[in-house]
């Protein structure tokens, strides 16, 4: 997994900086994001192969999610 930040305005530019972000074109790995212990969680919202869509009951709302 990569990524790269979205820094389309001065604002979150300036936040990036103060959080030490010294190169804002720089493609991140996994390990650049995600530091020791972590938690990821997904609930769908449209049906797809992982998890199902948000379903309507008549007294229930119901979502599946799914924690790694």
């Amino acid at each position: 997994m990569q990524c790269r930040l979205v820094l389309d305005t001065d604002e979150k530019r300036e936040r990036a900086v103060r959080m030490g972000v010294t190169d804002p074109r720089m493609i991140l790995s996994i390990e650049d994001m995600v530091k020791g212990d972590c938690l990821f969680a997904a609930t769908g919202v449209t049906t797809r192969a992982l998890v199902w869509g948000v379903k309507l009951r008549k007294y229930v709302i119901e979502t599946e999610t799914i924690v790694m």
